[in-house]
């Protein structure tokens, strides 16, 4: 009866009602494209100032692009206006082969030509199911040819994502100035695609053609007054400071915290200017990746695989906690695994490292009033850098070495080699270890070399591709894989293989001599199933476990997103903290603590050691661990100083935009409705009881017609465009 009625109710609609008696508007779709800055460039996506409106229209053969700049005219002779395109995410990413062609150009990317086409006012975009074996399937990467080519080393960056390259600038890189949106909430699918199958017949054959009114069109609107570059837009900002938690109003710094793991962790003599003895060795990895669609960045390969590696090495460490104490005291030196953020962009993480490292501020700055406190660590005391990358499957393990760290001194190189090719062998005949003494490939040591501080006597990056990525989806929407029993256990076997060789480096720098006891495949596997295997990062009990602590930031919305935001509270760094303290924490420290309050009590008066109150997953009952875990910001020194000009600094300059979504009607998310001229109420009538009925068949099943999109941003203030 409600569908009968809905529809005699719009087949009464005059044309002139129809925009504000029939509209639909759709649910939560919080993944997006959005606009990012840096000192010189805008990139991303955003709407004019009232939305943008398009006819929906799907797009599903590659064989048709030649429409795209004929803008369907032959389909929609009598529409002037533009479209929304539907198209799947691999679809997106796929390169159009012409007769003749041997290399593809990017004149023949799809996706740079629905960018290029001025009838083309937004993209919707279908999440397809991506999940092919580990190598195999689509090989498109959203970065560029040379990943953080303005940062690098040398004078020719190289081409180290030549195997997956789309676009040599990078996808990422490209300023679109028309909305791109995922649509992951299936009541808008069937929606948007009735929009387009029912009304404008989009996917019909030529005999369907021409196409006339009535018209399904829809509005989507992610405006933000941040325009021209980072400089220009924080200008415009109000409000003076830019530390977490305080927004500006069009531009925020990208901006979150690295988490670190000390061992052991080393106290400082209660005088500022104590002379520092300790030497330490970083064994690093990123824990952000980017994409094309900033938030939906699941980064499996780009940062998920190194972050369980480095956190499985973290553990093994753990475990011979009295060893590496015993030896630590000896030869007075010391390991931090390093989990930075914001290296896809500039590497924000360890840039900022560097700077505190700098300023007396790292880990933290000296207080008195403390009685314990961490040693504050320069740059001179830092003898090794291991940055770990890309680690995929199989047996065959690179170590790039920084040849002019080498030149200077190569003896605590080879001895880290010779620990890691020893470990790796034992574990298995076949594996082979091979250094690479030449260049380094894109990595967190740039900021440690570029310092050019004179302890550092070897930077290495660790990882399983030689001359260029072997793994073609790096910094990709699509790095999301599936994997077959053989994949599944040949990526946690590279897993546990590089941990266990990382351990052994960690071992041979601090001076244990006596072997450690291999770990077993137990914890790599809760590692596999929580952050691979888990449709989100909250519903595995492990994940759980160390996430609630933060439970109130949990999203309506719940993406696998390796992007570090502007906010503070990215979910992978979350994960990391209570990962670090979950492998690496003791609960027997702190046996008689009752609860989180006296646990908390703990950290007053000293940062020498980390309590927290944590809830194991394995018994359900919480416990308070004590653990070296620390946490430093992660934010770039250019929105630190006073008078930095953000057009010369040698920091990261990225910024983040600030959104509005609120329509005139102050009814929030994209609008979906019918187009028909107005003298042709006939056709308005018709078209608009078609519409009514779809929108009450797909509504009836959920019993609600409001939807809200929520970007995750506060609202823009009013003001005059750049």
């Amino acid at each position: 009866m409600r569908l009968i009625l809905l529809l005699l109710a719009g087949c009464y609609l005059s044309s002139a009602q129809l925009f504000h008696q029939v509209v639909a508007q759709l649910g939560p779709e919080t993944v997006s494209c959005f606009r990012i800055l840096n000192a010189t460039h805008q990139f991303g996506c955003q709407t004019e100032r009232d939305g943008n409106v398009g006819a929906v229209i799907r797009f599903t053969n590659p064989a048709e692009t030649r429409l795209i700049k004929e803008c369907w005219k032959a389909r929609y002779p009598d529409w002037d206006g533009g479209f929304a395109v539907l198209i799947d995410d691999i679809l997106l990413h796929e390169y159009v082969h012409f007769a003749g062609m041997i290399k593809p150009r990017s004149s023949s990317n799809i996706a740079l030509m629905l960018q290029r086409a001025p009838c083309v006012r937004s993209v919707l975009v279908l999440p397809t199911d991506l999940r092919d074996p580990l190598l195999g399937g689509l090989s498109r990467s959203d970065d560029q040819l040379c990943p953080n080519s303005h940062s690098t080393l040398y004078e020719q960056c190289g081409q180290w994502n030549r195997n997956g390259i789309y676009k040599t600038e990078g996808l990422v890189f490209t300023d679109w100035n028309k909305p791109v949106v995922v649509l992951k909430n299936k009541t808008n699918i069937d929606m948007v695609s009735a929009c387009a199958d029912a009304v404008n017949k989009a996917n019909g054959t030529a005999g369907d053609w021409p196409i006339y009114f009535p018209i399904c069109a829809i509005n989507i609107k992610v405006f933000s007054y941040a325009a021209g570059n980072s400089a220009l837009c924080m200008s415009r900002s109000e409000g003076t400071t830019l530390e977490l938690d305080n927004p500006v109003t069009f531009c925020d710094p990208l901006q979150d915290y690295n988490v670190f793991i000390e061992f052991p962790a080393r106290q400082a003599a209660q005088r500022k200017v104590a002379p520092r003895q300790g030497k330490y060795l970083a064994i690093a990895t990123r824990m952000d990746s980017l994409s094309f669609i900033p938030e939906h960045s699941p980064g499996e390969m780009s940062a998920i695989a190194t972050i369980m590696t480095v956190l499985t090495a973290a553990k093994i460490v753990a475990n011979e906690r009295t060893a590496f104490e015993k030896a630590s005291n000896s030869s007075n030196r010391h390991v931090l695994f390093s989990f930075l953020h914001g290296e896809a962009y500039d590497y924000i993480g360890s840039s900022r490292m560097v700077y505190d490292m700098d300023h007396d501020a790292f880990p933290s700055p000296f207080n008195e009033k403390l009685k314990a406190q961490k040693e504050l660590i320069k740059p001179e005391q830092l003898e090794a850098f291991i940055d770990v990358q890309h680690i995929i499957h199989g047996e065959d393990y690179i170590l790039h070495v920084d040849d002019e760290a080498y030149k200077r001194e190569a003896k605590l190189t080879n001895v880290l080699i010779e620990a890691a090719r020893k470990s790796l062998r034992m574990q298995m005949p076949k594996a082979n270890l091979t250094e690479k003494i030449w260049v380094l490939p894109p990595s967190s040591a740039y900021s440690f070399v570029r310092r050019n501080a004179p302890g550092l006597q070897s930077a290495m990056v660790f990882a399983q591709f030689d001359e260029m990525y072997q793994y073609p989806r790096i910094n990709s929407m699509m790095d999301i894989n599936h994997y077959t029993l053989e994949s599944q256990l040949t990526l946690k076997l590279a897993i546990r293989q590089g941990a266990e060789a990382l351990a052994a480096m960690a071992r041979e720098y601090v001076g244990v001599t006596t072997a450690g006891k291999r770990l077993d495949d137990s914890y790599v596997n809760e590692l596999y199933n929580c952050f691979i295997d888990s449709d989100d990062w909250w519903s595995c009990r492990l994940f759980q476990a160390v996430l609630e602590p933060v439970a109130s930031l949990k999203p309506a919305k719940l993406s696998k997103t390796t992007y570090i935001g502007a906010d503070g509270h990215s979910i992978i760094r979350n994960i990391v903290t209570g990962l670090a303290v979950e492998a690496t924490g003791r609960p027997d420290a702190t046996s008689n603590v009752a609860d989180a309050e006296q646990c908390d009590q703990l950290n007053h008066q000293q940062n020498l050691y980390r309590y927290t109150w944590q809830r194991d997953y394995k018994t359900n009952t919480s416990r308070c661990l004590k653990s070296t875990v620390f946490l430093t910001k992660a934010l770039s020194p250019a929105f630190t100083e006073e008078g930095v000009d953000l057009a010369t600094t040698k920091w990261p300059t990225w910024t983040e935009a600030s959104y509005t979504v609120a329509h005139s009607n102050k009814q929030a998310g994209p609008q979906m409705f019918l187009v028909e001229p107005s003298h042709n109420e006939l056709h308005a009538m018709i078209g608009a009881g078609i519409f009514a009925w779809i929108v009450a068949l797909v509504f009836h099943r959920i019993g609600t017609s409001i939807f809200v999109i929520n970007e995750g941003e506060p609202q823009a203030e009013a003001g005059e465009p750049l």
